[in-house]
């Protein structure tokens, strides 16, 4: 876990983020002072960062505390079960590995982000509303297994079908809801 550039060549370790640093990445405050904006500071004293990798110490990413975040490519590690509200949205992501162990998304993480090519993992549980405004994804899919949400045609489903969760594959063009769906959620 820690901070690489877009080589893979470390430039910060969990514990000198963490302690050096004083980065809470389950906290959107400490001290008074914002997770986010301190993060931003962090980031502005490297050359080149592009990848956090973020310790599954961090059971879960707190409200907003990578939102607007120029990182690039963000990995959570195995252990992290939540990612708070807004914790990602309008990030500069271009790749993102979620751990096996997540299970909720909490709104409007995936806001205004680009992302191509990445699975939802079966872990999750709960996703709620306005998860995915604005999002350009493609590529997407539900990993295999999932008993509670599936992908088909861009749309994401609950996995009875009846609730049309959020347009998830922006290259689709239309979209033809299943027969069988009965509500569209926040955001859709």
């Amino acid at each position: 876990a820690g901070l690489y550039d877009s080589q893979g060549i470390l430039l910060a370790d969990w514990d000198t983020l963490t302690n050096t640093y004083g980065l809470d990445f389950s906290e959107n405050t400490v001290n008074g002072e914002s997770t986010r904006y301190k993060f931003a500071e962090v980031l502005a004293t490297f050359n080149d960062p592009y990848k956090l990798v973020i310790s599954g110490e961090v059971d879960r990413l707190g409200d907003s505390v990578l939102y607007d975040s120029t990182i690039k490519s963000l990995e959570l590690l195995e252990g992290v079960t939540t990612l708070g509200r807004g914790s990602l949205a309008e990030a500069d992501l271009e790749e993102l590995i979620l751990p096996s162990t997540l299970k909720t998304i909490g709104s409007y993480n995936f806001q205004n982000l680009a992302l191509d090519g990445w699975v939802l993992p079966k872990t999750v549980m709960n996703i709620e509303d306005y998860v995915f405004t604005s999002a350009q994804l493609t590529n997407f899919s539900v990993e295999n297994g999932s008993t509670y949400f599936k992908a088909d045609g861009g749309l994401l489903y609950s996995i009875d079908g009846e609730r049309v969760l959020a347009v998830v594959d922006s290259s689709v063009g239309s979209y033809t809801v299943a027969d069988g769906a009965k509500y569209l959620e926040g955001g859709v």
